[in-house]
């Protein structure tokens, strides 16, 4: 592990970085799912809750009507949506911590000072890419 002294530069960070670049799923729920979503990416957050909300509205009709097959169809409406999104999120989650659990190991450092270096070296980038 690195001294309090020492400091990986940016180059050392960049270098692992690529070397450990996260895979389409990671990108997709960074993308569309996390709190940093831009406005113009929140439609997918949008209509995936929009059809969740529809399967569950469509199954509550079903309850009051007492008709097995609607309330079938609202689950599997439903469940079609929430299923893979829960799961491949929680994979992305896991995946994205190894991910950077292979950047630290590289860089010598621990996943506490890889998130300063992230800040320090990038926070300019990630201000202006928001205008």
């Amino acid at each position: 592990m690195l001294n309090i002294n020492e400091e990986v530069t940016q180059a050392e960070l960049e270098v692992a970085y690529k070397k450990h670049k996260p895979n389409a799923i990671i990108r997709f729920y960074y993308r569309f799912f996390s709190r940093d979503t831009k406005d113009t990416d929140k439609i997918v957050r949008l209509l995936a809750a929009s059809i969740s909300g529809f399967g569950v509205l469509f199954g509550m009709i079903g309850a009051i009507l007492t008709s097995q097959i609607i309330m079938t169809i609202g689950a599997l409406i439903t469940g079609s949506i929430l299923v893979p999104l829960v799961g491949l999120g929680f994979y992305a989650f896991k995946a994205n911590q190894v991910r950077i659990k292979r950047i630290c190991e590289e860089l010598g450092v621990e996943p506490d000072m890889y998130n300063r270096l992230v800040v320090k070296y990038y926070e300019q980038i990630i201000v202006n890419d928001d205008k």
